[in-house]
């Protein structure tokens, strides 16, 4: 803290300093943590003008106060609030949309649209932020012809596919050990601060049920729940300490049909099955019953409460389909930040998700 100095028209004058330091406050701190008792004593003074001079060193030498508001406005210059680019998403979202340190899930059906949801949030991060996403493949359906389609439709030049290409950093694995791999790797290089790895802002994961399901044999159950625990951690990690946004691909699956096939009968067993018998708990019942009431994510009860925004890509009615085969809806299953229950009508076409 800065060594008291004499302030034209207060009571620190050069005679009042050297009082003071003879009582061995020195410094502006020393002063401020002073009791007002004391220093009325040593420099005969009320007890209303030791406070006023308190009141001015803590305003010339103390922190700037902002509001709320005014911090939330820095937030966002900072480039801290990314956003996902697609306009209807981003609105129903508001402030709580794509940031620093988000967790989220996109979980739909199969063949619904969630890898081209991805892919246009990875393709409106990079150009908007001009900063590298790691994006983990475990379907091995990564493609960059797809990207490129991308960028034609949304008349980028030619000049700047590669600038694109290049910062989006695809790492191939398939299975659940792999995934770690690659994250643990990140993990390290992030604490050895790795300049090219210290830029990564976003990681998607798609999928996990691609490389989890892999694990639901009986004899792997126990690995699979360490390996979920163990991704979890990270992703965490990540999210608190490196303020890195992680967005996983998921998948729903109907509730009813989702248990390990009884051994005897070859049914399905029944959520009143031994939890030992169910590798990830997947036959508890969800609350998330979200579409058509009979869908949820998948990799069980544990899995639930990981991604701090929970979102559903689904289908319209099929009247609305009949009309427009590109209609989507996103729906917020789950949130810790904002309202669920509420979605938006998007777009599956050549440009992406628009």
């Amino acid at each position: 803290m800065s060594k008291l100095q004499p302030i034209d028209k207060t009571e620190l004058s050069e005679y009042s300093i050297s009082l003071l330091n003879r009582c061995h406050i020195h410094t502006v701190s020393d002063f401020l943590n002073e009791k007002s008792e004391k220093l009325q004593n040593i420099l005969k003074i009320k007890e209303a003008q030791v406070l006023d001079t308190k009141k001015l060193l803590r305003q010339i030498f103390g922190p700037e106060k902002q509001t709320l508001a005014q911090l939330f406005s820095h937030w966002i210059s900072d480039g801290c609030l990314y956003k996902t680019g697609i306009d209807n998403l981003d609105s129903i979202l508001g402030s709580e949309s794509l940031q620093s340190g988000s967790i989220w899930e996109i979980c739909g059906s199969s063949g619904v649209g969630k890898t081209q949801l991805a892919l246009s949030v990875v393709i409106n991060f990079v150009i908007s932020k001009a900063l590298p996403v790691l994006y983990i493949d475990t379907k091995l359906d990564f493609s960059a012809v797809r990207i490129r389609q991308m960028l034609e439709s949304r008349c980028i030049g030619r000049n700047v596919y590669a600038g694109i290409m290049q910062l989006i950093k695809v790492e191939r694995c398939l299975s659940a050990q792999g995934v770690l791999n690659i994250l643990e790797n990140f993990e390290k290089e992030m604490e050895n601060k790795n300049a090219t790895v210290m830029n990564i802002n976003l990681i998607i994961i798609d999928s996990m049920p691609a490389a989890w399901f892999l694990l639901k044999a009986n004899e792997d159950q126990l690995a699979g729940k360490w390996l979920l625990s163990r991704l979890t951690n990270l992703i965490y990690k990540f999210a608190q300490k490196y303020y890195v946004a992680v967005i996983i691909i998921n998948l729903s699956v109907p509730i009813m049909t989702d248990g390990p096939l009884n051994k005897n009968s070859g049914d399905i067993q029944t959520q009143d099955s031994e939890e030992y018998d169910d590798p990830y708990g997947e036959n508890a019942y969800s609350q998330e019953r979200h579409q058509n009431g009979n869908l949820r994510p998948a990799l069980g009860r544990y899995w639930q409460s990981v991604p701090r925004l929970r979102l559903s890509l689904g289908y319209g009615s099929k009247l609305e389909l009949d009309k427009d085969d590109t209609l989507r809806y996103i729906t917020v299953i789950n949130s810790c930040y904002s309202a669920t229950h509420i979605k938006c009508p998007v777009h599956l076409t050549a440009k992406g998700i628009i």
